[in-house]
């Protein structure tokens, strides 16, 4: 568990250095392309066949029209930089290494352990994980120092974000160990979708 801990972590840290770098539409778009990375990886795996056109053709239209989803909600394709491409790809292929290695965990046979021990260990190793990056960055733990002066709204949003990672990362985990990475992957793309509707609703 550690090492898909270490993934995840590493795939949070790449992406949000990557906004840093380019622009969130430019960002987005290129982690669009997850399930095409993670096709690759498992053709490399061998488990999956290369030229299966059902396949190339779900991953081509999952991509390609999430990418164009992002498009067409940005005005412009601002911050275009070799450093968040870089760091974004890095990003794209990292979270799919996670999920190919969490489906090949979950199948097998010879472990028992259960999806959520499995999101309490992933979950618990992340932890020291973002408490040891704090101590060496030069934020340090200013971000809860802070936590007392950020407004009631604030606050609320952080309150109910909780519950929501924690209900995420179980329906993933059960996510990849019913459908498979690749599928996960795909379903999750509908996530880009999902945020541009709720920020048109708002």
């Amino acid at each position: 568990v550690l090492p898909i801990s270490l993934l995840n972590g590493a795939s949070l840290l790449t992406n949000n250095a990557a906004l840093v770098f380019g622009g969130l539409a430019f960002v987005s778009m290129i982690d669009a392309m997850g399930p095409f990375v993670t096709f690759l990886l498992e053709v490399a795996k061998g488990k999956r066949p290369c030229l299966h056109l059902m396949t190339i053709f779900s991953v081509t239209i999952a991509s390609v029209g999430s990418v164009l989803c992002v498009r067409g909600e940005a005005n412009t394709v601002k911050g275009i930089s070799a450093m968040a491409i870089s760091l974004a790809g890095l990003s794209a292929v990292l979270r799919s290494m996670r999920a190919v290695w969490q489906h090949d965990l979950l199948t097998d046979k010879s472990i028992t352990v259960s999806p959520l021990q499995l999101v309490f260990w992933n979950g618990f190793w992340g932890v020291w994980m973002t408490m040891i990056s704090m101590m060496f960055s030069n934020e340090h733990f200013e971000g809860i120092q802070r936590l007392s002066t950020m407004s009631t709204s604030a606050k609320l949003f952080l309150f109910f974000s909780i519950p929501a990672a924690v209900v995420l990362n179980i329906t993933q985990w059960y996510a990849v160990k019913k459908h498979g990475a690749l599928m996960q992957n795909i379903i999750g793309n509908l996530n880009l979708v999902t945020v541009i509707a709720i920020s048109k609703a708002i």
